[in-house]
């Protein structure tokens, strides 16, 4: 959702993957209704997600679109830059995807990860089976240039038999850069007899091209969370991390100590 003609409202991209059909604009006139414009001629059941974001800081929203490698291979996903007047044009600036283009982009995110005021593409993808997940990070030089940056940022190995159903931004060291987390899933719940790694990662800045992972660092007992996310309780500008399990339980990770890169934890029952 996104005010594509710069009208004042709010238009919709809908992706449509399940029933054969293609992914379609609806432009929202001043009566508040929609009209369809297929202006992008994407193929049916070749677009899994979508995020609307002025890649190019000209003051109107551009369309990046997460490709699907259902029925052939997707080498990259597709950026689409507006010309202020709600025409998108497709573009081939974007790197290709990270590993195999039969793999689905399920999300997609920006933020300014590098601080130079242009803000960065991740992507999020799985398999087929949904066994093997990743992501993948574009740094965003000037809204024209793009640069696979996912190795420079120290990538993490993801378990097998586990995929990534979301990402998270937050600042959780008060250094003024995002830090990460990543929920880790596997096809079903693990039983109590079945010895899992941490189901999601932690990832702290430690500047521009390199994070450190601190998930070990944090006592968990393996537990299945139902959602992770950032949020400042407190309106310290520092993220606290909240945890829900799927027995009703929430934890608050919270960052007790800021100095000379030490991190002390708290949990909150």
């Amino acid at each position: 959702m996104g005010d594509i003609d710069n009208d004042g409202d709010h238009d919709l991209f809908i992706t449509d993957f399940q029933f054969n059909k293609s992914s379609s604009i609806y432009i929202q006139n001043s009566e508040g209704l929609f009209k369809k414009k297929d202006i992008l001629n994407l193929a049916p059941q070749s677009i899994l997600s979508s995020h609307f974001v002025d890649i190019d800081r000209d003051g109107d929203l551009d369309l990046v679109l997460g490709t699907s490698g259902l029925n052939q291979p997707q080498r990259s996903n597709y950026l689409y830059l507006n010309d202020g007047k709600g025409h998108l044009e497709k573009t081939n600036l974007l790197p290709p995807k990270k590993l195999d283009p039969h793999w689905d982009t399920i999300q997609i995110e920006s933020r300014d990860l590098d601080l130079n005021g242009y803000p960065d593409l991740i992507f999020i993808s799985h398999n087929r089976n949904i066994t093997k997940g990743a992501i993948q990070i574009i740094f965003n030089k000037d809204g024209k240039e793009f640069i696979e940056s996912t190795d420079h940022l120290n990538y993490f190995q993801i378990p097998n038999n586990f995929w990534i159903p979301s990402i998270h931004f937050g600042d959780f060291n008060g250094d003024r850069r995002l830090d990460i987390i990543v929920p880790l899933r596997m096809p079903h719940k693990p039983t109590n007899s079945i010895h899992t790694a941490n189901l999601f990662k932690i990832l702290v800045s430690k500047g521009i091209h390199s994070y450190r992972d601190i998930t070990n660092s944090i006592e968990l007992n393996n537990k299945w969370f139902a959602s992770i996310f950032f949020t400042d309780l407190d309106n310290d500008k520092i993220s606290e991390i909240l945890f829900f399990d799927y027995d009703g339980n929430y934890y608050v990770l919270r960052n007790k100590n800021n100095f000379l890169n030490q991190l002390y934890f708290k949990w909150l029952m």
